[in-house]
C-alpha cells in the first residue's frame, strides 16, 4: 500500500514538474520543444542546458526495465500455466494439463541450479533497475534545478 502511495506521489510531483517547466519555456521563450511526458521533456532540456547526464542514466533506465521484463517472462508463463490448469479442471476439458504441469515441474526441481542462477539473474535485473531509478530521480532534481536558476524570471528595468 505505502508503495502505491509514493509511486502516486511521484507521478503527481512529476505532473508538477513538467508544468512549471512548461510554464518557463513559454515565458522565457527557451527553445526547447514541449514534450507530454517527463522524460523526454527532460531529455531536451539536458540537451539545451549541454550537458547529457540525465539523458545517459534515462536511456540506461529504459533498458534496464526492458530486461527486468523480458527475465520475468518465464514466471509469467508459469503463472499462466497454472491458470490454465486450474481452468482446465474446473471445466472438465478432456485435455491433460496435470501431465504438462507436471512434466514442467519436474523439468524445474531437476535443473535447481539453473533455475537458482535465474532466480539471481532476475534479482540483480530488479536491484540494479531501482538503484538507476534512484540515480534519474538525483539527475532529474538537478536537471530541473539548474534549467530553473537559468530561467530565473528577472524583474523589468533591473529590478525596479
Amino acid at each position: 500500500m505505502l508503495g502505491n502511495i509514493k509511486s502516486l506521489g511521484t507521478v503527481l510531483d512529476n505532473a508538477e514538474v513538467l508544468k512549471e517547466v512548461h510554464r518557463r519555456i513559454e515565458q522565457q521563450r527557451v527553445p526547447v520543444a514541449s514534450r507530454d511526458d517527463i522524460g523526454p521533456q527532460l531529455v531536451e532540456l539536458d540537451r539545451y542546458m549541454g550537458t547529457a547526464a540525465f539523458t545517459g542514466l534515462h536511456a540506461r533506465a529504459n533498458k534496464a526495465n526492458l530486461w527486468s521484463g523480458v527475465v520475468a517472462l518465464p514466471i509469467l508463463f508459469y503463472g499462466l500455466l497454472l491458470a490454465f490448469d486450474s481452468i482446465v479442471r474446473k471445466l472438465g476439458v478432456g485435455v491433460d494439463s496435470a501431465a504438462l504441469l507436471q512434466a514442467v515441474n519436474l523439468w524445474l526441481i531437476n535443473n535447481l541450479l539453473l533455475v537458482g542462477a535465474w532466480a539471481i539473474l532476475v534479482a540483480g535485473v530488479i536491484f540494479y533497475f531501482k538503484w538507476l531509478n534512484g540515480k534519474v530521480e538525483e539527475a532529474k532534481l538537478a536537471l530541473v534545478d539548474a534549467f530553473f536558476e537559468k530561467t530565473e524570471p528577472t524583474a523589468p528595468f533591473g529590478g525596479v
